[in-house]
């Protein structure tokens, strides 16, 4: 992954930092009481967090439930409470929509906050680096949950659509259409300024890229076609 951090600045992500981050996150939401098919909140943009996030989750068959940043506070509430996610991994840039979905009386525990903390929120860097770098990933079903993915509530409450971890391997022949194939070993990179909460942005553009060891662009800038 190639991470272009809001002064233009590239950083290089490479598979084993995701692999060890992700670990790390895998054994503290484990050692925090989270099991096999609990529902984990991400909201956060496109960073290297959260991919590590959803790698994370779906290792430890965990289920995702990704939260669009742009939504207020009421429609992330929404979703948590239908989900019925246990925690929420977030930024500095939501803490205010973390704190405010607390208030509500939403039990999430725990909160994890990059780059701050919190009443009840705990600091990202700090809880990663108490938990181990070694992991064995959860030797999941093809039909076990990994996802949801909800609609946008355009008509009546949103809805959310429930993907299985066989989810990537049926629907990479689309992605191979539309994106003329990935191949490993190309020069491509692969880029879109949606969100990575809903299935385009966070399963085109970051889960395929990274089964094919095609870097993917990850950005929080404002789009510019130039």
């Amino acid at each position: 992954m190639i991470w272009e951090d809001l002064d233009g600045a590239d950083h290089a992500i490479t598979y084993g930092w995701l692999r060890d981050q992700s670990n790390r996150l895998a054994n503290g939401l484990g050692a925090h009481g989270l099991q096999r098919g609990d529902w984990v909140a991400v909201l956060r943009g496109q960073r290297p967090e959260t991919a590590v996030a959803h790698i994370a989750i779906l290792k430890a068959s965990f289920v995702a439930v990704p939260l669009f940043t742009a939504f207020a506070e009421p429609a992330q509430a929404q979703r948590i409470a239908d989900s019925g996610a246990r925690a929420l991994i977030t930024d500095a840039a939501q803490l205010p929509k973390a704190v405010a979905l607390l208030d509500r009386g939403l039990e999430l525990n725990p909160v994890l906050c990059v780059g701050g903390a919190e009443k009840n929120v705990q600091d990202y860097s700090g809880f990663l680096a108490a938990g181990s770098a070694d992991f064995a990933p959860v030797d999941t079903d093809a039909e076990d949950h990994a996802l949801i993915i909800y609609t946008s509530g355009t008509t009546g409450a949103p809805k959310g659509a429930r993907h299985a971890h066989r989810m990537l391997i049926g629907h990479d022949p689309g992605i191979q259409f539309v994106h003329h194939g990935m191949v490993e070993g190309s020069p491509d990179r692969h880029w879109s300024p949606q969100d990575w909460a809903w299935v385009a942005g966070l399963v085109n553009i970051l889960f395929a890229p990274l089964r094919h060891r095609v870097p993917a662009i990850a950005t929080s800038r404002r789009f510019d076609p130039e």
